[in-house]
């Protein structure tokens, strides 16, 4: 080749660097390497609190989800480590001091990159320290296969129901009370708030299929499901039967929209579980704390024919009988029956200090403070029901 054809010809080719130790490689010859995407922040969605948010509470529940096409390498709040899931969302409880508190969430991919938000809550002063909240004791069970429902219906859309004012707490502390001390997984807690009655369907089934999506959550004969309920009852005055009541509802004619006791009853006596406890927190007789749900009624007196009485592995907790209602503890921020089931829970139904609590221990329990307290309260009784064959079966064990 004759040098100016060698010279147009060098002229086509990539001159390397200087640096004779650095080795070409294809990224050098085709532009800007893939990394340069690296550098995206991941999305970070806070779902609740909301950015600003004033409580009474002495901590707060932050969740949220991260999301990367990379993938998530943590999530930080306040610099500590939050419950991570594999579907990046998340979660961490902080303690609150009084006054204003600065919470950072920082998400951090897997090449470093991060986002960040900032979550302002106000602790008012006077806030009451409800000892239910903040002492959760860690159970000595884990229990994988276990499966929960928890309905907590505070609001309805029907204007003439008042709501249930702690109903949606109440639910939040059952669900926590669960995945710590009982030892269930939170993906095997199926929670809903303000359920409608097409969700009391699609989770218990109706009369012509029990199998809801309770039922395909359950391994059978494997699996321990319990069932909690806080929100308004009602009776059908003309048959005597009890309704739960779904957050669409209109109590007028709530044997054409609740969801009947009796059916829950009934479903769950099918399902193929090792055992089952459910515990209500909800009155049957028509009124509330806020007064009367069923326009023109006395206090009805009701008997429902309960299929939990000739099931073995059945326990069915409720707040009240019939005719009576179940009572608020406005001091202790939880409906008044369900603030002692978690007393219970905590060990003060152990009677014989095992550490192992029955659902005859806390029958007991119940039926001796709960009647009490309603009546220092309210001036008025509510006397707690526990239906089932064997008062042995441990409800929880604790460390």
């Amino acid at each position: 080749m004759s040098g100016s054809s060698a010279s147009r010809f060098a002229s086509f080719l990539p001159i390397p660097p200087a640096n004779n130790d650095r080795q070409t490689s294809l990224k050098d010859l085709t532009g800007p390497s893939k990394r340069s995407t690296e550098t995206v922040a991941p999305t970070l969605t806070i779902y609740q609190p909301a950015l600003f948010y004033q409580t009474k509470d002495n901590q707060v529940l932050i969740k949220g989800k991260a999301s990367d096409d990379s993938g998530i390498h943590e999530v930080l709040v306040n610099n500590q480590e939050a419950v991570l899931q594999r579907s990046g969302e998340f979660q961490a409880e902080v303690k609150l001091k009084l006054g204003s508190n600065s919470i950072v969430v920082k998400a951090v991919d897997i090449n470093s990159n991060s986002a960040e938000k900032t979550i302002t809550v106000l602790r008012e002063e006077k806030a009451q320290i409800v000892d239910v909240d903040v002492e959760i004791p860690a159970g000595a069970q884990n229990r994988p296969d276990a499966v929960a429902v928890v309905i907590g219906n505070k609001n309805y859309q029907h204007g003439d129901v008042p709501a249930v004012e702690f109903a949606q707490r109440d639910a939040e502390y059952i669900k926590r009370y669960l995945i710590k001390t009982l030892g269930y997984r939170e993906a095997n807690i199926i929670y809903q708030t303000d359920a409608g009655k097409s969700a009391f369907e699609s989770i218990f089934g109706n009369a012509a299929d029990y199998k809801g999506k309770l039922y395909n959550y359950i391994k059978p004969n494997v699996s321990d499901v319990f069932v909690y309920y806080s929100g308004h009852g009602a009776p059908h005055v003309e048959s005597g039967k009890s309704f739960f009541v779904p957050s669409d509802a209109d109590p007028q004619v709530i044997h054409l929209n609740g969801y009947p006791v009796e059916q829950l009853y009934a479903n769950l006596a099918k399902l193929p579980a090792k055992s089952i406890t459910v515990v209500v927190d909800a009155c049957f007789s028509g009124f509330s704390n806020q007064g009367a749900l069923i326009k023109n009624i006395s206090p009805a007196m009701l008997v429902v024919e309960n299929p939990v009485m000739n099931d073995e592995k059945m326990w069915v907790f409720s707040a009240a009988r019939n005719n009576q209602v179940s009572s608020w503890y406005p001091e202790m921020k939880h409906g008044l029956f369900t603030y002692f089931f978690l007393k219970g829970l905590q060990g003060k139904a152990d009677q014989n200090q095992d550490r192992a609590i029955s659902s005859g221990e806390m029958r007991q329990y119940l039926e001796e403070n709960v009647p009490y307290m309603a009546r220092r309260l309210n001036g008025r009784d509510q006397n707690p029901q526990a239906m089932g064959r064997n008062s042995g079966q441990v409800l929880v064990r604790l460390r």
